[in-house]
């Protein structure tokens, strides 16, 4: 005959769920920058008095077009998910051209810059930076 009953291993299940995931969530926070907020700067470096257009999405939200000036930037902040699957995507367009590509990608970026992620429209194309690095690492060029 078993000593403990069917019922009491029922209420203690919830328990132990809640303590596994909030032991994962204190394990996540570490380290590899789960739950922080990222903010992702877009600063117009083209040339003359050249705007561009911006569009980002997630799969969850539409961030809206934005029409960036000479010397403007655009900011937007998010939280990157438990899964490290945050992904953000933008397409952005001026005279000299266009191009769409993701500007935030949790498992590229997670550790390339955990808070803020740094991007400048120039005429040769858009260029990412690490955080604090003052060279480009990734360069896309312009789809004409």
């Amino acid at each position: 005959m078993s000593l403990v009953k069917k019922n009491s291993l029922h209420s203690l299940l919830p328990a132990f769920m809640l303590l596994l995931v909030t032991t994962m969530i204190a394990d996540s926070q570490g380290d590899d920058n789960l739950g922080t907020k990222v903010m992702v700067e877009v600063n117009n470096s083209l040339p003359g008095d050249a705007s561009f257009n911006i569009h980002c999405k997630s799969k969850d939200d539409d961030l809206g077009i934005h029409i960036i000036g000479v010397y403007q930037n655009y900011k937007f902040k998010f939280k990157v998910n438990f899964w490290a699957t945050t992904l953000f995507f933008c397409g952005i367009r001026w005279q000299g051209g266009g191009v769409t590509f993701d500007i935030y990608y949790a498992k590229r970026d997670l550790n390339r810059c955990p808070h803020h992620c740094l991007w400048l429209v120039r005429e040769v194309g858009v260029m990412g930076f690490q955080q604090d690095k003052p060279t480009p690492d990734i360069i896309i060029p312009w789809d004409n």
